[in-house]
């Protein structure tokens, strides 16, 4: 396996030709992983079938792949207990999901078909989904008896009823918002799990597979909510209105967090400045 991943990054620098080679390695790491029932290299070895198909551009032949090893990942995942362990499977996941989010942009933008773009946005937003409902339903933590757990996840399911009741409504609060958003946080914290679960909770959100649809038809004409994506490549960006749902890519994770970084700094420094300064301008253009 190791060697297979060599020659693929050996292919997408210079050398195409050992395509072939990669492959045959790579189904020799499968053959090899299910002989010794080893899940881990099993899935590692279909993640790096999946990234050479998706670097010689067979998207569709890519998709199947991700797809196969989000749910193989997902499976071996759901039985394992400690959190710890489950942290192995976590960065599979949330790598794969980069990955197939990434093919299913490049297909949108090849066909120009919204079907792509829309399954993106659900791929992205449905696991975040997923994330959030094992956090609120996990029983095994360290730091907190099983009483206090199950009392911080019914505080939890009640900030987010109560968060996704406001968000529906024509003209929400912002001070109010702003407040659920802070609780929510909060109790994160206290169930102290964010970091083994690999949560961003700035971006976690309650969709699930048809959400898209059911959100625009609870929405007003004015209304519009984003989702976005960041990863270490590119970044994705959704927007998504009563009738439509526009997507733009953007820069990746870094470049964008630097920039804010700069932006919040100077607004900081100097609250009362009107001057757009360079990050603003250049982020005008994303």
């Amino acid at each position: 396996l190791h060697t297979a991943y060599r020659r693929q990054r050996q292919m997408c620098i210079r050398d195409r030709n050992k395509l072939d080679d990669s492959l045959i390695l790579i189904e020799e790491a499968l053959i090899q992983s299910n002989k010794n029932n080893d899940s881990v290299s099993k899935i590692q070895a279909k993640v790096l079938h999946g990234k050479i198909l998706f670097t010689i551009n067979k998207l569709d032949e890519a998709i199947v792949v991700f797809k196969s090893v989000l749910a193989d990942a997902n499976k071996q995942r759901s039985q394992i207990i400690n959190p710890k362990y489950r942290a192995t499977y976590s960065e599979y996941l949330e790598s794969t999901r980069n990955l197939l989010v990434a093919s299913l942009i490049s297909k949108y933008e090849n066909t120009k078909l919204d079907s792509y773009m829309l399954e993106a946005l659900n791929v992205s937003e449905s696991g975040k989904a997923k994330s959030l409902n094992e956090l609120i339903n996990l029983t095994s933590f360290s730091t907190v008896n099983n009483e206090e757990v199950s009392q911080l996840q019914n505080q939890l399911k009640t900030l987010f009823y109560h968060r996704s009741d406001l968000q529906n409504k024509p003209n929400p609060a912002v001070k109010e918002l702003n407040r659920l958003n802070y609780e929510i946080q909060e109790t994160l914290l206290k169930l102290d799990v964010k970091s083994e679960l690999n949560i961003s909770t700035e971006f976690i959100s309650l969709y699930d597979e048809e959400r898209v649809l059911n959100l625009q038809k609870k929405m007003n004409s004015d209304s519009v909510y984003f989702a976005v994506r960041l990863t270490d490549k590119d970044s994705y960006a959704w927007s998504i209105y009563k009738d439509k749902v526009e997507f733009r890519k953007l820069p990746n994770k870094i470049e964008i967090e630097n920039k804010v970084k700069i932006i919040y700094d100077f607004y900081k420094k100097f609250p009362k400045s009107k001057r757009p300064i360079e990050p603003v301008v250049s982020a005008n253009n994303w």
